[in-house]
């Protein structure tokens, strides 16, 4: 192996040691992966701009010149914030199952080693190499999913008899970790001048931990299996596919799809999430255009749909007949979504690109899932995205996006307490920076 191709993989191999991730998200599929499309929210399936085209679209990396690298990260700040309304007092003891939950709002101080003031950087590496015109192939690394949200303990006078009579649902420190990895070669190949087919395998890694849940041991199928086991890792794969064809002259399509990612059962959440600890990754479908208006403007037009009902675990509803661990057990209640989206390229000089994006996205969680879902934040409903590249000269280029999510707000009633209301706020704040070499 020559030099470049051995600090290569010495590169994808830290990324991925340091894969968990946080990022804001449509569901459990975040909007876009690399600078270049998280520039646009997420569009540009039709487009192929840099090596991080392979958890895009994978038919795009045969649409790049020679070979290169790209390194980067995106630096991410969190706040979510829960709140219990006030509720009538009750006309004599609690029934039995009703928790209502102490009024007040809580704030989330989440617990990441990696974080530096208050920021959790999430790294991603990917490699290409163009073997002949008609040939290509690459190596991405990145992450996927949702943010780490810690919940401080504190008495609680509402809480039942025979719990700890702490913490927001009475169980003491509450909070989530889930995290994914995604190790990606890929393989593109271009059979005629217009049209491009791609592939890419995926392993993925993907850990879960769950803190505070004890006051549900009740409905638990194996209550020893429901909390405070600590992360759990699960290995899983998948595949992705894509093409991008040249419709005409200043027209392309692309279309990428992402099967269900069969992960291994999280055994020590087992009594928690629904078919024994079964958490795939759901499916999804993207097809978009790009259109050149002009020789500098580009402007891009994609749809994608989360097939969150494939797997149970988010399908569920939150409050259920079912135990938690059962097949027909509790579970995010998140419905199958579109996501629209769409972005612009200028590209000013030889020097300089700039990008912008807006994506809508439905919003999956129907108010009778909002306590389901306090301890998730990987659902917001806009997307608005900035960016640029700057290439000093033809070898290296940096790139800088900003996304803005506009806080998002989940309420609705207090499923073991129906006079009480809850609200849970998220809002997150990312920086994406890149390098690519070009060899």
């Amino acid at each position: 192996m020559n030099r470049f191709g051995a600090s290569i993989d010495a590169s994808l191999l830290t990324f991925c040691l340091y894969a968990p991730v946080a990022q804001a998200a449509n569901g459990s599929v975040i909007n876009g992966w690399g600078t270049s499309a998280r520039g646009y929210a997420g569009a540009g399936v039709a487009l192929a701009e840099d090596a991080m085209t392979i958890a895009n679209n994978p038919a795009g990396l045969v649409g790049l010149k020679g070979r290169g690298i790209q390194l980067g990260a995106t630096l991410i700040k969190t706040k979510q914030t829960f709140e219990a309304g006030e509720f009538p007092p009750p006309a004599g003891p609690l029934p039995p199952g009703a928790m209502p939950l102490t009024p007040g709002t809580r704030y989330s101080d989440p617990d990441v080693p990696a974080e530096i003031g208050g920021v959790f950087p999430v790294p991603f590496a990917a490699a290409n190499w163009r073997l002949s015109p008609r040939h290509a192939v690459g190596l991405a690394v990145y992450g996927n999913g949702g943010t780490n949200i810690n919940y401080k303990d504190f008495d609680n006078p509402n809480c039942p008899p025979g719990s700890t009579g702490r913490g927001i649902l009475c169980s003491g420190e509450t909070g989530s970790d889930i995290a994914q990895a995604f190790i990606a070669p890929a393989y593109a190949y271009q059979p005629n001048r217009w049209l491009r087919l791609g592939i890419t395998p995926l392993l993925v890694i993907q850990s879960f931990e769950i803190r505070g849940l004890g006051a549900f041991a009740p409905l638990s199928s194996d209550s020893d299996k429901l909390t405070n086991n600590g992360h759990d890792i699960a290995l899983g794969y998948g595949v992705k596919a894509g093409l991008q064809a040249q419709l005409l002259d200043s027209l392309a399509l692309g279309i990428t799809l992402q099967s269900r990612i069969d992960i291994e059962e999280h055994d020590k959440y087992a009594g928690l999430i629904a078919e024994q600890g079964d958490l795939d990754g759901a499916p999804y479908f993207q097809i978009g255009l790009a259109w050149d208006a002009t020789q500098r403007l580009t402007l891009l037009a994609d749809v994608q749909r989360h097939y969150f009902s494939k797997v149970r675990g988010y399908a569920n509803e939150g409050v259920s007949t079912g135990r938690y661990g059962d097949d027909d057990g509790p579970g995010f209640g998140w419905r199958d979504v579109p996501v629209y989206k769409i972005g612009l390229r200028y590209r000013a000089s030889d020097r300089w690109v700039f990008r912008a994006g807006y994506a809508d996205n439905e919003y999956p969680v129907t108010p009778d899932n909002a306590l389901a879902n306090f301890l998730s934040n990987a659902v917001f409903e806009e997307h608005y995205a900035l960016g640029l590249t700057w290439s000093p000269g033809p070898r290296n280029s940096f790139d800088v996006t900003v996304n803005y999510n506009p806080p998002q707000r989940n309420f609705g009633p207090n499923p073991f307490y129906p006079q009480q209301t809850i609200q849970q706020t998220n809002r997150i704040y990312t920086l994406d920076l890149a390098w690519t070499r070009h060899f």
